[in-house]
């Protein structure tokens, strides 16, 4: 299949690709200029076009080939950055590539979301432009879609982990630490998420596109494992698995205001597709040890 692919060089966006290529997917991705592409040089040769945002407008690339699946990965967390541009980003940008699809009769627009944007969790203030702006981009998009020829598929990922994550983000950081820093400062650590791998999320993608058919015009799938552990749990565990010498000091920082403190995806929806996430915890965090320590 055709498929239009953006954020191929981000964390999950780049093991979808992966995913899409060895599916035997015909893949384009769109970079930016500033783009780094590490994660995915050793599949750019299998990528059929690489358009860059700075360069041509958007529907261009609609006038130049057929795409008939578009994935939207790419997204604004809105650090260093305007609240105009993460708008831009995060609303304007995925909105009139699903503008183009519609107009070039793409059969479907497959979105990328946060488990921040469920209703339960909807007094979460942390990162709170990013996360309204999810949230009105899909609201928007459903709306659109189901006025015009599309389908519209929302991803809501559950907390993602892997391999060639941003060294900001919580696992990166508590990993590196827990290889290299005599002790580490933590909340108490009873919030509870759905940890799940990164490789199974990306295979959560290729199955809904072999789907595509017999899905309804507005679909939400929420991706996970479908349960939950605790922060405390998943930490210890990455201790004893990293043979880690560091002090875990739980409860010497404070949570977040109206910290999320249980999260997990009803992935009913995905397992009647036949997807379910193989990784276990134990095999996950090997993988990130085995990758951190070879670039130590």
């Amino acid at each position: 299949m055709e498929i239009l692919l953006t954020g191929a060089t981000g964390f999950v966006g780049s093991h979808v690709l992966e995913e899409l290529l060895d599916q035997g997917h015909r893949v384009s991705i769109i970079i930016r200029s500033s783009s780094d592409v590490y994660r995915i040089r050793s599949r750019l040769d299998e990528v059929a076009q690489v358009y860059n945002l700075y360069y041509g407008d958007l529907e261009s690339i609609f006038q130049k080939q057929q795409v008939e699946v578009i994935i939207h990965t790419a997204t604004s967390y809105g650090r260093n950055q305007l609240l105009s541009e993460q708008l831009e980003a995060n609303i304007q940008y995925p909105i009139r590539l699903l503008e183009l699809g519609a107009k070039y009769q793409a059969k479907a627009f497959i979105n990328t979301d946060t488990f921040f944007g469920k209703e339960q969790h909807s007094s979460y203030t942390y990162l709170d432009s990013y996360s309204k702006s999810k949230k009105f981009m899909d609201s928007t998009a459903k709306a659109y879609a189901a006025s015009h020829s599309i389908k519209y598929v929302n991803m809501r990922l559950e907390h993602v982990y892997g391999p060639k994550d941003q060294e900001h983000k919580f696992i990166s950081a508590t990993m590196r630490a827990l290889l290299q820093e005599p002790s580490l400062q933590l909340t108490p650590g009873e919030q509870k998420r759905d940890f799940v791998y990164v490789e199974d999320v990306a295979k959560a993608y290729t199955t809904v596109i072999a789907h595509l058919e017999a899905l309804s015009e507005i679909t939400e799938f929420e991706i996970g494992r479908g349960c939950s552990i605790s922060i405390r749990e998943f930490v210890e565990l990455a201790h004893q698995l990293t043979a880690s010498s560091t002090n875990l000091d739980f409860g010497s920082l404070p949570y977040r205001e109206s910290e999320i403190m249980d999260s997990y995806a009803d992935h009913r929806g995905m397992l009647a597709l036949g997807w379910r996430a193989e990784t276990d915890l134990t095999s996950g965090i090997s993988v990130i040890v085995e990758s951190l320590k070879g670039k130590m």
